[in-house]
């Protein structure tokens, strides 16, 4: 197996030298140095080009770390997380419902909820079938519930699987539980 040093500017300016095997992601490095982050590491810089973090070694490199503190990790981030929310709304609403991120507001991005005109009547049939066995069905065609909120942030646990069952301890609804217990069963 191919192994290559990479030389890893930690924050306070330091170069430490370590090896790397071909299999090796930016990732596994990443959790060698997060000690040394106050912050979560989000990218890595080899060789001055911007990479995720799954991406692997190729060769002998330089590599720095990008947090979520740094400018260019804080707007990974939060692109990262209007793409997982749209998925969510996806999975809440189907195609009858689009989410526009509409422009910037402050650190964050200021989004509207828009009803599709037309809609497949499947998706239709599916919708009121979800929010008539929940109850809410006045409720959802007004506005977003809390209910709806729940439910879009389950969606958005279960794709990142990062730690959901701290989230399903606060989950309020039926939907939410059952689709966390269907995740560990599978």
């Amino acid at each position: 197996m191919q192994e290559y040093s990479v030389k890893v500017t930690l924050p306070d300016g330091q170069v430490m030298a370590v090896t790397a095997s071909e299999s090796d992601t930016l990732e596994a490095v990443a959790d060698r140095f997060k000690d040394y982050y106050e912050d979560d590491i989000i990218l890595g810089i080899v060789n001055g080009r911007l990479r995720e973090l799954n991406k692997k070694i190729k060769s002998d490199c330089e590599l720095s770390f990008v947090t979520t503190a740094d400018r260019d990790g804080r707007r990974t981030y939060r692109r990262s997380v209007v793409l997982l929310l749209q998925r969510a709304i996806y999975d809440v609403y189907g195609s009858m419902t689009q989410l526009h991120v509409m422009h910037s507001l402050g650190e964050g991005y200021y989004c509207q909820l828009e009803k599709a005109e037309e809609c497949a009547d499947s998706q239709q049939e599916k919708y009121n079938e979800d929010t008539d066995l929940q109850g809410s069905r006045e409720n959802s065609e007004k506005s977003v519930t809390e209910h709806d909120i729940d439910r879009i942030v389950c969606s958005m646990y279960t794709f990142v699987e990062k730690r959901p069952h701290d989230y399903q301890a606060q989950c309020k609804n039926t939907v939410c539980r059952a689709a966390f217990q269907g995740k560990r069963a599978a």
